[in-house]
């Protein structure tokens, strides 16, 4: 799996032959483009990406998105695609309605910032002012999780594994002892539907909290 972000002017064909080389492979299961804006601009990209996958270099292609509206975009234009990577969370469930569709049609759906680049962690006393929206749902969070005795990083994997149209949970890890939480709460037991949906009730959809390239920002 590789994704291809457009840099000055290298092109589609530059890149896989580069992720190739570099994974020391003949072909890739997926590759995704990962700036939707870039197939906005220069719809060619997608042509180029059903080139590479005709002469077998890719398996499945697709896309990694952001926003609702780039799927819909995507929609529009009847695009067929293989792929998808899309935000899903607690907090995140924008793509939620999405996904028994999307499944049905045969699409793989993988998903990340299921700890929504560790906010979930904060203490809710110790976050700056401009995470006031989402002060009181961390909190109620971590009170879910005592009530429960599971661990939010339990929690959290459970919820978006409880997902069955979903085909990969992608998670990103810095030590050792992340990588064996993780990997300790993707074998727990499934979530009972009250606090599933207590988990669901905490559902944010400012995407100036929920999109981390957003944080700081005006």
């Amino acid at each position: 799996m590789s994704k291809f972000a457009r840099t000055g002017a290298e092109e589609v064909h530059q890149a896989i032959a580069r992720s190739l080389s570099g994974l020391g492979v003949d072909s890739l299961d997926g590759y995704l483009l990962h700036r939707f804006e870039d197939y906005r601009r220069d719809p060619k990209i997608w042509d180029d990406l059903k080139s590479a996958q005709g002469n077998g270099k890719i398996r499945k292609i697709g896309f990694s998105l952001y926003t609702e509206e780039e799927l819909n975009y995507l929609r529009a234009k009847k695009l067929k695609f293989d792929l998808l990577q899309v935000p899903y969370s607690i907090f995140d469930q924008r793509f939620e309605k999405h996904f028994q569709q999307l499944h049905d049609e045969g699409v793989e759906i993988h998903t990340r910032s299921v700890f929504l680049q560790g906010l979930v962690f904060r203490k809710p006393e110790a976050l700056d002012k401009y995470f006031d929206k989402v002060r009181a749902k961390i909190s109620q969070l971590n009170e879910l999780a005592a009530m429960s005795g599971r661990s939010v990083v339990d929690l959290c994997l459970s919820y978006v594994l409880s997902n069955k149209c979903l085909d990969r949970v992608v998670v990103g890890v810095d030590r050792l002892e992340n990588l064996q939480e993780i990997l300790a709460a993707s074998q727990s037991l499934p979530l009972a539907l009250d606090l599933r949906q207590r988990l669901s009730d905490l559902r944010e959809d400012d995407e100036k909290i929920i999109l981390p390239f957003n944080w700081g920002r005006p």
